[in-house]
């Protein structure tokens, strides 16, 4: 459940709050959960899609690599796989 507000930034996820070590919004307008982390030399995203039934997860060995572009790379495949009932 979303506790507290998040600002907007230039990601394709768009986190309107954090709740209980989640940020809670939208990926391309689907309602979605996520949560970013990395270490030095890591990086790290997990997200839901509970209306979808889909979920994405980017491991990265690269600090220095754009997470978000990959995202965006990934999408496509990810939506378009979803599966049916």
């Amino acid at each position: 459940a979303p506790h507290q507000p998040l600002p907007d930034d230039d990601s394709p996820l768009d986190a309107d709050s954090y709740g209980y070590g989640w940020q809670v919004g939208t990926l391309l307008g689907h309602p979605a959960c996520f949560h970013v982390g990395g270490n030095p030399g890591y990086q790290a995203l997990s997200v839901w899609l509970p209306l979808l039934r889909t979920s994405i997860v980017i491991l990265l060995n690269d600090e220095s690599a754009d997470l978000c572009q990959i995202l965006r790379q990934l999408l496509p495949a990810a939506l378009n796989s979803t599966p049916s009932d």
